[in-house]
């Protein structure tokens, strides 16, 4: 059997990242992370300031012939343009602990057992931070994985799973439907803390998940609670679930608010401070002035209710208002702001939603001659880079005669009755870590621990981390679609 030293494990980290097609972070169900794949701008000092691009210049007047030839010149304008800035503190860590038992390599007696440890080691690790990566995404700076809703006729929100009653009173498992967040963040065996406004229920472990519109079952396959939701238990805590009441902030154990960068969810809502000016003070978006901070928000809720999407109706507004913002901030941007080596920045605007959203839009556009459709499996590999920047875009392409291409692209874990329409060369993550790949601490023996306390075990464990903040420089280039549904259920 192969010995295991810490300096063959070095070695081995190093080889995997160094062959991975891809970064870690993109590793494993990342829904939106396979395809928003912005770059990577690493800080260096505490502070990090770079330029968003307002208006461009527009000193052109216009004058008769004869004006011109006596006229003074009109006066001279500059493109105007904001300072921005984020400081170290502003970024979120991730942070990961590794834990292997000497044990488990026992089972391996072949040569490789050293690459086949430390390979199951890292891409469990690399799995979990393309998973937390693309939940972050989604989530804002509270940290918020989903709340707990009130079934209609339901008088609590928490419910005996095996069904010994309906309302639940005692015991260490519970049912709970979730809304607000998608059910696609909850994994079994996941620990997570309930917010209830009142007296918190913390260190709840995730037995089971309901993906479905319906929850568990009986013994003898009826059911009566609602999905998607997921069944909590408490080992020898009684009692726990009784004041789980509607809008439970669910997240994950040892998170809080203020924890997470600024997802999607913060970036399109007018009312969250998501900039710093170049003293790191926090910009108003909503003050005067400071529209150029506030994405294009069309809102389509008729009546209180979304109503059904139509692309082809829907993006109209878009279609014939951004061209020209759009255009002029890329047109900004790169000639200030050259693109790294190697970057292969996206041409084409992204939308994406949940799969209803997205079915919808692909059934009516069939109808529609205004534009052109084009399936990801038709792309070369050439314009796939062109467009994406990446090979594993799975979706399908149309072209609008304003807005060039536009590429749309379900994504689970994406915000209900909605849908985002991005100009992924206007995002970039900030980091002070490698390229946003997991930096390994080392204690000054090795990266891997030997775990002791008044014994010395046979587990050792290691910790990474990495630390980054999602950033947007041209928010007036995207837009979100408001108050719309399909003729699909959503789940």
């Amino acid at each position: 059997m192969a010995s295991w030293t810490d300096d063959q494990a070095r070695a081995y980290i190093g080889k995997y990242y160094e062959l991975s097609l891809k970064p870690a972070q993109f590793a494993m169900l990342a829904n939106t992370s396979k395809w928003f794949m912005p770059r990577k701008v690493q800080k260096k000092g505490k502070r990090f300031n770079f330029w968003t691009y307002i208006e461009p210049a527009t000193g052109v007047r216009r004058s008769d012939y004869d004006a011109a030839v006596t006229a003074a010149f009109p006066t001279p304008q500059s493109e105007t343009a904001q300072i921005l800035s984020y400081d170290t503190e502003d970024l979120s860590v991730f942070q990961s602990t590794l834990e292997i038992n000497d044990m488990l390599n026992l089972e391996t007696k072949d040569a490789l057992s050293i690459d086949t440890l430390a390979e199951r080691a890292i891409f469990n690790q690399s799995r979990d931070y393309a998973f937390q990566m693309n939940n972050a995404i989604w989530q804002g700076t509270d940290c918020q994985m989903a709340q707990t809703v009130l079934p209609s006729g339901f008088s609590t929100c928490a419910y005996k799973n095996d069904w010994s009653g309906d309302e639940y009173a005692t015991g260490t498992s519970a049912y709970l439907n979730i809304d607000s967040g998608s059910i696609t963040q909850f994994t079994p065996g996941m620990t997570i803390d309930l917010d209830t406004g009142g007296t918190d229920v913390n260190d709840v472990i995730v037995k089971d998940v309901f993906y479905g519109t319906e929850g568990p079952y009986k013994a003898d396959g009826t059911n009566n609670l609602p999905g998607p939701g997921i069944t909590i238990y408490k080992l020898g805590v009684t009692n726990e679930f009784t004041n789980i009441a509607n809008n439970t902030v669910i997240r994950r154990s040892d998170e809080a608010a203020g924890d997470n960068f600024a997802g999607f969810p913060s970036w399109f809502s007018p009312t969250t401070n998501v900039y710093n000016d170049e003293n790191g003070t926090a910009i108003t978006r909503t003050a005067l002035g400071n529209a150029w901070s506030i994405p294009n928000i069309f809102n389509y809720t008729s009546g209180g209710s979304p109503v059904v999407f139509d692309i082809a109706t829907h993006f109209v507004d878009m279609s014939n208002q951004l061209a020209n913002r759009i255009h002029c901030g890329r047109v900004a941007r790169d000639a200030a702001m050259p693109r790294e080596d190697g970057v292969s920045c996206p041409s084409v605007l992204t939308a994406f939603g949940r799969p209803n959203i997205i079915n919808e839009a692909v059934s009516t556009l069939d109808d529609s001659r205004r534009f052109t459709m084009q399936a990801a499996a038709d792309l070369s590999a050439e314009q796939k880079k062109e467009y994406f920047g990446a090979v594993s875009f799975d979706g399908v392409v149309y072209h609008d005669p304003n807005l060039g291409a536009i590429a749309l692209q379900a994504d689970p874990a994406s915000t209900a009755d909605q849908l985002l329409v991005l100009d992924p060369q206007s995002w970039f993550y900030l980091t002070d870590t490698n390229s946003m790949k997991p930096t390994w601490l080392d204690d000054g023996a090795g990266q891997w621990t030997r775990i002791t306390d008044t014994n010395i075990t046979m587990k050792r464990q290691a910790g990474t981390w990495l630390s980054c903040l999602l950033v947007c420089d041209q928010m007036p280039a995207n837009s979100v679609i408001k108050g719309i549904t399909s003729t699909a259920t959503a789940v």
